[in-house]
This record gives C-alpha cells, structure tokens and sequence, in this order.
C-alpha cells in the first residue's frame, strides 16, 4: 500500500512539472512571437519582428527594391514577396509573408526606427499562387 502511494505521488508531481513546463514553454513562445529582437549585420537592434506582416530579411535575398522618396504614400506588395526598401542612403529588406492574404498596414510598422517612413501606407495583395486562402 505505501508502493503505491508513492507511485501515485510520484505521478502527480512529474504531471505538475510537465504542467508547469508547458505553460512557462508557452509564455516563452508568446513572448517570443511579439518581440523577437533581430540584427543588423552589424550585430545591432534593428527592429522587432512583426509576424503578422512578415519578417525582415537580409537585403540579398529580396527579388524586389522600392527606392522611397518625401512624395511616397503608398506601396503595393504581393503576399509572399520580397522587398528591399531603400531610403535616404539607408535600406532594410523585408519578406510580405502575412498572416491574412490581403492586409494594409503603415510602412512604419515595419521599418527600422532610424528610417523616416511615416505616412507610408502598404497594400498587401493576394498571391495569384493561393487559391482560397
């Protein structure tokens, strides 16, 4: 009888602590999600990663560059491409792989802080590539 009270015990804490894990791996991987810091090459912050609109990229993998100028207000992207933004003598590449097929959202949500890119709005088409979603 004391074998199998410990055997139970045994269970229920391993069960807490595979619990107690789970959760902390799943408040990890939220946070994770939000804020996940990336570099430049330099080895400095960039920006944070924004998932529901993509992620940044190194600019030698874009297939796209849009040179930005003061009389920007709009671009036009396809779900899945992607851009190098240049700026002013400054870039940063990013990949429109958004959550939704068709979104819009404003450039400087995005781009790096060091970049002046308000008023710029993004309009994210559909990939003729993806049927129904």
């Amino acid at each position: 009888m004391l074998n199998l009270k410990k055997k139970t015990i045994s269970m229920l804490t391993m069960g807490m602590l595979f619990a107690a894990m789970s959760a902390s791996a799943q408040a990890e991987k939220q946070d994770n999600w939000t804020s996940n810091l990336l570099l430049s090459a330099s080895g400095s912050p960039m920006i944070n990663t924004v998932e529901p609109y993509g992620n940044a990229i190194e600019a030698a993998a874009t297939t796209r560059q849009i040179v930005l100028t003061p009389d920007t207000k709009w671009i036009n992207v396809t779900r899945g491409e992607s851009v190098n933004f240049m700026l002013d003598g400054k870039s940063f590449a990013w990949n429109f792989y958004t959550l939704r097929s068709e979104t819009s959202f404003d450039l400087a949500t995005i781009a790096p802080k060091d970049i002046n890119v308000q008023q710029i709005r993004v309009y994210v088409a559909r990939n003729v590539d993806e049927r129904g979603r």
